[in-house]
């Protein structure tokens, strides 16, 4: 009987060649395919979040509102439809670790769909930045790293009439990339806003109210007067 041992050296060589392969047919299809195919099979996020790992929304740009840090909602300008709002997010391992322990290599979204509002977002929807980008890298946040994400949201006229945008960012977590997503990094975002029509035009809405009642409170008085005299 004749036994094959496998180094670590050689088992680490076929796993990033897995991650490579992985990643080059996950983008090769995306760029292949503009239209989803019907029939393709998605893997649902696991409801789970990730012990030891997060994700954060860190700030909210808005196309039409160059203002966007006042927490004040009176203070926002409205959107119009087709108008855009871009989504920076931060993905942090802090102490996550594999089922069986051994691992702390932390597989995020890419190769796995990214789930906005419970709709899979494939490769290239969503802006990543690796902690260490590069063919073997992408994807993986180890311990003590941090991934960020970008994603821009056009604004709908749904949006526009309940004067609301809410996202729910869902990334599915995998020990590696040849397996199912074992739990799941979530974080949700509300922007709202008060005014209509923008708290310019709302201030201008109070200020010609003003001026229109001031006028007719001295109209009232010219007439008075005029009423007096004539007795």
């Amino acid at each position: 009987m004749v036994t094959v041992k496998v180094s670590n050296k050689q088992k680490k060589s076929f796993k990033q060649s897995v991650i490579a392969a992985t990643c080059g047919l996950a983008t090769a299809a995306t760029m292949a395919i503009a239209v989803p195919n019907a029939n393709s099979v998605e893997i649902a996020p696991p409801s789970n979040a990730c012990a030891g790992a997060s994700a954060s929304v860190t700030s909210v740009k808005p196309s039409w509102d160059k203002d966007a840090l006042p927490t004040d909602t009176s203070s926002r300008k409205a959107p119009k439809a087709g108008d855009t709002i871009t989504y920076e997010l931060e993905l942090k391992n802090d102490s996550w670790t594999s089922s069986d322990k051994k691992s702390t290599e932390m597989f995020v979204s890419g190769v796995l769909d990214t789930y906005i509002n419970g709709e899979a977002k494939p490769i290239g929807q969503i802006n990543f930045k690796w902690p260490r980008p590069g063919t073997y890298t992408d994807y993986i946040i180890n311990k003590s790293e941090t991934g960020f994400a970008s994603y821009t949201y056009t604004v709908t006229a749904s949006n526009v009439e309940s004067r609301s945008i809410s996202q729910e960012f869902v990334f599915p977590v995998g020990e590696d990339p040849t397996t199912t997503p074992s739990c799941s990094l979530k974080t949700e975002h509300t922007y709202t806003w008060s005014p209509e029509k923008g708290s310019s035009n709302s201030k201008a809405g109070w200020i010609g109210g003003a001026i229109a009642a001031i006028l007719a409170f001295f109209g009232g008085v010219a007439l008075f007067l005029k009423n007096l005299l004539h007795l």
